[in-house]
């Protein structure tokens, strides 16, 4: 099972198959060294009955990742004068 990281998220990224893949490995009594990430996806489903993240709390950005691609593709095509 391998962690992905997305642009936008310092933390380590699981996938939903992944996740479901660690409900699997739960029902085994699974052990090892992804224990505690384990128990973590473990109890979000025994509290929400799901895997999948929450949306995240707090003021959306003001800009998208891809208009900050635009503008920074604009700077670099075209340098003050």
């Amino acid at each position: 099972m391998e962690i992905e990281n997305q642009e936008t998220n310092t933390k380590p990224y699981l996938s939903l198959a992944d996740r479901w893949r660690i409900m699997h490995f739960k029902e085994l009594e699974y052990s090892g060294d992804e224990v505690s990430k384990i128990d973590a996806v473990y109890r979000k489903w025994q509290e929400t009955g799901d895997v999948i993240n929450l949306p995240k709390t707090g003021r959306p950005k003001e800009v998208t990742v891809e208009e900050s691609k635009i503008v920074l593709e604009t700077i670099k095509a075209k340098p003050p004068s």
